[in-house]
């Protein structure tokens, strides 16, 4: 078995982080170069759009650096 130092696709869907944990883990991963995509649909992260302060959405989209204009 041969082992790789490069992580490209990681598929965290459906996994019950915590908000805090979800931030930390988040900014590990977007310290990794060859990473070229994340799944993390089932956790319920929705925009919060009466707070911003709050919102989970929109703070990991900034995590990764991802225009905020993406889905317009």
């Amino acid at each position: 078995m041969s082992a790789t130092q490069n992580l490209l696709h990681i598929d965290l869907s459906g996994l019950s982080f915590l908000t805090p944990q979800l931030k930390a883990l988040c900014q590990i991963l977007v310290r990794i170069d060859s990473l070229c995509g994340i799944h993390l649909s089932g956790m319920g992260i929705k925009r919060n759009e009466e707070n911003e302060q709050e919102d989970l959405l929109l703070e990991l989209i900034d995590f990764f650096g991802i225009p905020e204009t993406y889905d317009q």
